[in-house]
């Protein structure tokens, strides 16, 4: 069975088909697909994820398990606004200082994903810190240069 909630295994179709679409930009500003190989089957997965992106270097997390096909600095395809690029995925689980500040930058461009991490947000937009600290303990952070467009 999938570790992936019930809630997402519904919406991901969907919003899959959204970001595909001409109706992108409701939602391609927070949220991109990410493919990927299987590491032993070489399948293509693609799974839509909360990014946040500086420069050349986009940022995603993940409590899926999904994240051990990028283990090795995997190449990856990234929708982003529509837009097809590529890059090399680095998983991050053991570097929590970088996580936490990853986690950071990414509930503050998504802060509506504050609620699946447990992070409260106070009225002036500032995440509670031990809050963070606590919600990268179960979570992997994905670090993706990109290498360019396709």
């Amino acid at each position: 069975m999938s570790s992936t909630p019930f809630i997402f295994r519904l919406l991901n179709p969907v919003m899959k088909s959204v970001l595909k679409s001409p109706l992108h930009s409701l939602v391609s500003g927070q949220i991109m697909i990410i493919t990927f190989n299987g590491r032993k089957s070489s399948k293509s997965y693609s799974t839509p994820v909360s990014y946040c992106q500086e420069n050349e270097t986009v940022y995603c997390f993940t409590h899926a398990g999904w994240w051990k096909n990028l283990v090795g600095s995997a190449k990856v395809r990234l929708l982003i606004r529509g837009q097809e690029h590529i890059g090399t995925a680095i998983p991050i689980r053991e570097d929590r200082e970088k996580k936490i500040v990853g986690l950071g930058k990414l509930l503050t461009a998504v802060p509506n994903d504050a609620r699946f991490y447990n992070v409260a947000i106070d009225q002036q937009g500032n995440l509670d810190q031990n809050d963070l600290r606590r919600a990268v303990d179960n979570a992997t952070m994905i670090e993706i240069r990109l290498d360019g467009s396709l």
